[in-house]
């Protein structure tokens, strides 16, 4: 049998396609990458690679071979892990909203639960990286539409049409089409919120007067109210906080959008891979946040 490092050696030069690239990523020297792949060429039979220029192009056997190196450290990996059972690593990837207004707020009381735990948490929008290895729990906004993955809903994101009162001055939003003449601000992750309120309200697309602008997340959704470029989806919380303080006022009432079918409220959910086997430590963390996700529901509630 191969060694394992002349699997994720062949693994690497398949990917990388360059002994350079290869040897850089799994930190070993050209010179020790090509002893490697003379070892399993020997060991197989059959020539691998084919050097073109400073490119190596794999054989039809390299091809072949790659589905099983593949899927054999794979089944590794995952059978590591589930022997490792009492690992404290826990590698979390979070929407910006909900780690800074919810998560982090209260990871305190997690985190005092398992004081040696190795935590790590990256930020982001983007659901790129749901499929990463490394990714123990992703939690993200939108429908559910993760294909392949576990998707449990934490906590709505209902939202608030709102704008500031210069703005509203200058161009009333007295009565539903009266909205299709402001510049209307959406998040930029894939959603249908505005389309959808369009066919709630009776209008269509057509009718708008300015295109949309697209933000990151809800922060700058916000700032981009609050200064008046146009009319925003901002998420209740800091929508009602805004009203309240003057700063902002929802033309079309608070809850309008929770009019809309439970299928089309976007929510964030937390995603994990299928089939893949789960640390104590990671079905602890799921069962704390949707307790704690339940919990901010519930006050949600009571304060509305």
């Amino acid at each position: 049998m191969p060694s394992i490092n002349a699997l994720r050696t062949f693994e690497a030069i398949m990917k990388r396609k360059s002994v350079k690239e290869a040897a850089d990523e799994i930190f070993l020297t050209p010179q020790a990458v090509r002893y490697q792949i003379k070892m399993l060429e020997e060991l197989i039979g059959s020539e691998l690679f084919i050097r073109n220029g400073n490119r190596l192009d794999p054989t039809l056997k390299a091809i072949e071979l790659l589905g099983y190196i593949t899927h054999s450290l794979d089944v590794l990996e995952e059978g590591l892990n589930a022997l490792n059972k009492d690992s404290n690593k826990l590698y979390l990837h979070v929407s910006p909203y909900y780690a800074n207004n919810i998560l982090i707020p209260q990871l305190h009381d997690f985190t005092e639960q398992h004081p040696n735990i190795d935590l790590r948490i990256s930020i982001g929008a983007e659901n790129n990286d749901f499929a990463t290895k490394d990714i123990d729990i992703a939690i993200q906004w939108g429908y559910g539409q993760w294909s392949g993955f576990q998707a449990d809903p934490l906590i709505d994101d209902l939202k608030i049409i709102a704008a500031t009162p210069n703005l509203l001055q200058k161009q009333p939003i007295e009565k539903k089409g009266d909205l299709m003449s402001h510049r209307l601000i959406s998040p930029w992750v894939q959603n249908t919120l505005w389309l959808d309120i369009f066919d709630m309200l009776g209008t269509q697309q057509d009718m708008m007067k300015e295109e949309f602008l697209y933000l990151h997340d809800n922060e700058a959704i916000l700032k981009a109210t609050l200064s008046g470029i146009g009319v925003g989806l901002v998420s209740r919380p800091e929508a009602i906080e805004a009203i309240m303080t003057g700063d902002l006022v929802a033309p079309l009432g608070i809850d309008l959008l929770s009019q809309l079918p439970d299928h089309k409220i976007p929510k964030f959910y937390l995603i994990k891979q299928n089939n893949k086997e789960e640390s104590p430590l990671v079905k602890h963390f799921t069962q704390w946040a949707k307790e704690n996700s339940k919990s901010q529901r519930n006050s949600q509630i009571t304060s509305n």
